[in-house]
Formats: C-alpha cells, structure tokens, sequence
C-alpha cells in the first residue's frame, strides 16, 4: 500500500499540518513522513505561463504582426528557482496510492497544487483540505472533514482561464500599447492589465472631478422655536444636494414667511436597535487600519498574512469579501472571545453578555471564505507592533459582533413650509453600557423636551447659514479598495449596469494590494500626502490616449462574474477564452491604428522588468493583475463576456 501525500502551499503549512498529524516524524529533504502519511509542499507556484518565445521564437521580438498570441494549447513550464522541490513532489507521487491538496482555501491555492498533479500525470484519488487557520484544533478539525478535489474541478478551470486570459491580455496588449504609443526606443514600456488599467482609471477620474471642481454656494436655514411649556427647539432645513436651495434671496424669502408664525408639528416616536458591525473582511479590516495607522493596502494584507501563517496561527484566513461565519462555527465563539480577551480589556467587564447572533453565522452567506476572526490560539505576551495592533483590531471587532444591540428612543419633530421641512432629531438611551456601544465612542443625540404630535410651536427667529459645495476626496489606497469592490456606479451603459450587482468589483480582496503597488511601480499613480493617492502625469497622459474598452470598470467586473460562471459550471472554459480572445484582438486591433504618442516619464520601465512582472502576475497568488479602462467620463463599452 502506497502513501498518502499531502502537499501544502508553502512549507510553514506544511509542517504546520504535520504537526497535527499523530504519530513519529521523520523530517526528509522537502518532505515530513508520518507512517503512511507523507507532508511535502510547494513553495508558491512551482509552475509559471511559458513566455512568447516559448511557443514561437520568432514571438521574442515585440512585433505587431504577432499580436494577439494565437494560443491554442497552454503552456506551464517549471520555474528554475524552485524546480528541486518539484521534482521531490514528483518522486513521492510516483510512491502514493492517494493525494491531498492543501493548498489555500481560494481558486488560487487550488489550482496551485493542482497544476502540480496534472504536470506529473496524477490520476489516482485525490481529496481536498480546506484550511482557514492553522491553530491546531482548527487542523485537525479540516484534517477530519476531507472532501474529494474534483468537487473543486470547475473551480480549477475558471483559476485557469483567469490566469490564461490574464497572460493573454497583459502582454498582447501591453506589447501593443508600448509598439503604438511610444516611439519604441526611449525603451519606455506602457504597461496594461485587466484590473491595473480600470483601476488606474479611477483615479484619474477622481483627480480630474477634483481640479476641475468649483464650488457653489448654497442655503440651510435654523429656525428657533418656542413650545407651548416655554422649552426652545432649534429646527433646521439641511436638504440633501437634489433639493438645496442654491440663491440667497430664496433662502430669505422662506425665512421671512416662516419668522413669526406658529407651526404644528408632526412628531414620531419609534424604538430604534443598532447592530454591532459584522467581523472583518478583508476591505473592511484595510479601512478601520488605514484610518488608525495609516497602513497601505499591502501592510494591512502582509500582517494579517502574518497572522494567518503557522508561525502566529492568531487569525484566520485573510483574503476574504465575506463577513459572515458558519453555521458550525457559532459554538466556539465564546472560546474564541475569551482566548482573544486579553487583548480587548475593556470588554471584560461585559463578557457575561457575549452571545452570538445566528444572522452573522449563516453558512449560505458564506462563499469561499469566511470572516476574519481570531482563532481558539491565545496571544502571547511578546506579541507587538503591527500584529499586536492588527490583532487587537480583529479581536475587538469580533467581541463587538457578540454583544447586544444598542437599543434607544428616538424622536423626530418636523413640519413643512412650502415643501421644504425643517426638523430636529432628539435620543433616549436605553441601554448603551450593556451593548456594542459601550466600546465605541459612539454617542446618542440629546433628548428633545416633552412635545406631541400636533403640538403648535412659534418661530421666534430663522437665521440663513450659507455653505459651499466641497469636491469629492483624493482617495486613499483604502477607499479605492472600496470602489474597486463596488463598481456599478461607475457605469452607464444599462445593458451592462443591468448585469452588475451593487457589489460586483473588479479583481479580488487577494489582488488589490498587488494592483495598487504595481500602479505605484509602474508611476501611474504616486503618494499624496500621508494618506493620499494621486494620479502622474504620465498615468493621465494614458487615461487619455487609451481606448474606454480597455479602462471600463464595468467591462472587467462582467470578467469576474464570467469567471464565477466557469467556477459554477455554468459557462465552459472554452466559452470563456474565446470571448477572452476575441476581446483582446480588438483592443489590440483599436490600437494598431492609434496615431498619438505618450510622454515617457523621468525613468524608464525596462521590458525586462514588465516581462517579469507580467509573469508573476499571471502566476502568482499575490500578484493577479488585469486589463480595461477609461477617459475622464465613464467609458463606452464592448461587451466582452
């Protein structure tokens, strides 16, 4: 009887599973056997995209005439770096009568491990191990609950067409847009992908909504009001933008009908419960951080990382877009908010009122992943810096999910003049120092003096504020890591809007960081101030020269759910890469008659350096880069998918 291989993704994981494997341990060159159970690993992706020149020498050159790649069997070859540990994966394979994949929890981790066993020609049984966090009761638990990997095959094909069509699009259409936009050899390279463009788009958008902005004035009003007991009330007009009042002499004339009268006012009561945030996801976690600590992306995806690896086992897996828990996680919760509570001691004193609530612990809402939470492994004292710091932001977000809601009385009083309504908001607290409220600075609204529904006030006197529209804010790597995740209203053509859900982004919480840095290496984008981003020169010149089919957000998003599609079965793998094709073929068809050329900027992008980062990018985990984008207005669209 042969072994059972696991592989794992790095070797951390690997001994990592190991260790939650009984038995005597024999540590081997690339690989740990336990009695019949052999843990090896890779060390991320032990295989790459072969480049141009590996299907056609004569696709070394950068030639128009080659472009799109006409591609019809996929290349993977092995990367010099790690080929050792490849061939250690290889020759255990030949001695195993089954095989685990354990490679992380998304399309990526899968398809890592499994480009491994179809290069060696696996075609014995094969299971799959799920792994969101590497305590040991949480590897043991997934070590027990096994399930066959080609429940995962469409997973895998829709990992694969991501990853082709990725590698088609970067460099067809990189190669194309250096060949036409610049004069070739100042040796600038004008590097395109599926996400990095839209996104760079959208700062640019942003910038140029920003120095074209002038600002308008416009008119709330405060009307002072006196109660039939004497008690004064301060009631205010502030409507929304689509209903201000933009000229002062309208401002006057409704203060002017209004000072002096009485007024019967409509007043509503009602009992109001506030719920505590979920747990983090990725993009939430990015924005409470870059908000405390001004972390990047990267930082805030690096740590948590940190956190989620074998060596720190502190938090559970980070790449994540979801905020629910599991139905079967609802159990340990209160063991994990007491291993975490050491580093939230402002909640101990409410730690009888812990509970978890069935709403965020739904398994149908649960995708991929779930939420990053803390796991059962408590910190230990020499934990600091950043990971104490991301941890403890983990930690209290999790214990606020397991308290009461905030429950007050609120009371609005308002009444109407012309159709325009004045009002004033007053709070009864009812029990903020047993809920989440009690570890937030969050305050409720003074209480308003006794009055009733039809009570009649007099205003006394209305005073005329004057404010002034304010431009939209330069972003921040955290909130365009949230319009990257929700991109439906960045478009126009109702066809596609139709298409898109609200929260329906392009690329993924794994590869925003990645798309971001690369944006800031390739200077299209640059900081700005200590939070900032902004948009070069150079990353303007490009908006403005690139087609809108290659920078619509919309475009890319629709790619993201044609990938869903493939990992539900729905859509064939062929089916995918052919409109990936054909889509590429016409951006690069639009620019082989493009006439205008771009400015280089002061240093220069070698194609070497695009050549590598094109491929990691299409391989790595870290790295998914991507294709489409736009003018200053949303861009037109071609509907690709």
């Amino acid at each position: 009887m042969g072994y059972t291989v696991i592989i794992a993704e790095k070797p951390s994981m690997g001994r990592a599973v190991a260790d939650s494997i009984t038995g005597i341990r024999h540590a081997k060159n690339g690989y740990i056997e336990i009695g019949n159970t052999i843990v090896t690993w890779c060390i991320g992706h032990l295989l790459e995209n072969a480049q141009p020149e590996e299907y056609n020498p004569a696709w070394k050159s950068w030639s128009m005439k080659d472009l799109p790649f006409p591609i019809t069997e996929w290349k993977l070859t092995p990367k010099t770096s790690t080929l050792t540990q490849l061939n250690v994966i290889g020759s255990l394979l030949k001695q195993a009568s089954s095989v685990v994949n354990a490679g992380d929890p998304d399309r990526e981790g899968l398809m890592l491990v499994n480009e491994v066993l179809e290069w060696f020609n696996w075609t014995g049984p094969a299971q799959r191990l799920i792994l969101n966090s590497y305590d040991p009761p949480s590897v043991k638990k997934a070590l027990a609950s096994l399930t066959d990997n080609h429940l995962y095959d469409n997973l895998y094909e829709a990992a694969k067409c991501r990853s082709r069509a990725d590698w088609l699009l970067g460099l067809s259409a990189t190669r194309a847009a250096t060949k036409s936009f610049t004069s070739f050899n100042d040796k600038t390279v004008i590097s395109i992908g599926r996400v990095q463009t839209p996104a760079l788009w959208l700062v640019v958008k942003r910038d140029i909504e920003i120095d074209n902005f002038n600002a308008k004035p416009f008119f709330t009003l405060a009307a002072n009001a006196t109660t039939r007991t004497g008690t004064s009330l301060t009631m205010t007009h502030e409507p929304g933008q689509d209903n201000r009042i933009w000229d002062k002499p309208t401002a006057d004339a409704l203060a002017a009908k209004i000072k002096g009268t009485n007024q019967t006012l409509a007043v509503v009561q009602s009992k109001v419960k506030s719920s505590p945030p979920k747990p983090y996801n990725l993009l939430s976690f990015s924005t409470d951080a870059n908000e405390a600590f001004g972390w990047s992306a990267k930082e805030c995806l690096d740590v948590l990382q940190e956190l989620y690896s074998p060596e720190y086992a502190l938090t559970t897996y980070p790449r994540t877009d979801c905020e629910y828990l599991k139905t079967e996680q609802m159990p340990d919760a209160l063991n994990v908010a007491q291993a975490c509570l050491s580093v939230v001691p402002e909640a101990k004193p409410l730690s009888m009122l812990l509970k978890p609530r069935p709403a965020y612990y739904d398994s149908a809402k649960v995708t991929e992943h779930h939420a990053i939470i803390p796991t059962l492994k408590k910190p230990w004292a020499g934990l600091s810096g950043k990971h104490l710091d991301a941890y403890r932001l983990v930690a209290r977000r999790f214990v606020l999910s397991l308290l009461p809601d905030h429950e007050y009385q609120e009371t609005v009083a308002s009444f109407t003049v012309d159709g325009r309504v004045f009002s004033v908001k007053g709070e009864v607290d009812i029990n903020s120092a047993q809920s989440w409220v009690a570890l937030t600075n969050k305050k409720t609204k003074v209480p308003l003096p006794t009055i009733t529904n039809g009570e009649t006030v007099k205003i006394d006197s209305v005073k005329v504020n004057q404010g002034k529209t304010s431009p939209p804010k330069r972003y921040t790597e955290a909130t365009l890591c949230q319009d990257m995740a929700s991109v439906a209203k960045f478009v126009s053509d109702p066809v596609i809007k139709a298409r898109l859900k609200e929260n329906d982004g392009i690329g993924t919480p794994a590869t925003w960081q990645s798309i971001i840095e690369t944006l800031k290496t390739r200077r299209y984008i640059e900081p700005f101030g200590k939070k900032q981003i902004i948009s070069t020169s150079f990353g303007k010149e490009l908006v403005s020269t690139l087609s809108p089919n290659l920078m619509a957000p919309g475009l890319t998003a629709l790619w993201e759910i044609a990938l869903e599609s493939v990992a539900k079965g729905t859509m064939k793998p062929e089916e995918f890469m052919a409109r990936a094709t054909k889509f590429v073929a016409q951006r690069v068809d639009e620019m082989r008659v493009a006439t205008k050329k771009i400015t280089p900027p002061s240093t220069l992008t070698p194609k070497s350096a695009v050549r590598q980062t094109t491929r990691k990018a299409t391989q790595s985990k870290s790295s998914r880069s991507s294709a489409s984008q736009s003018r200053s207005k949303t861009p037109g669209h071609n509907l690709p998918i």
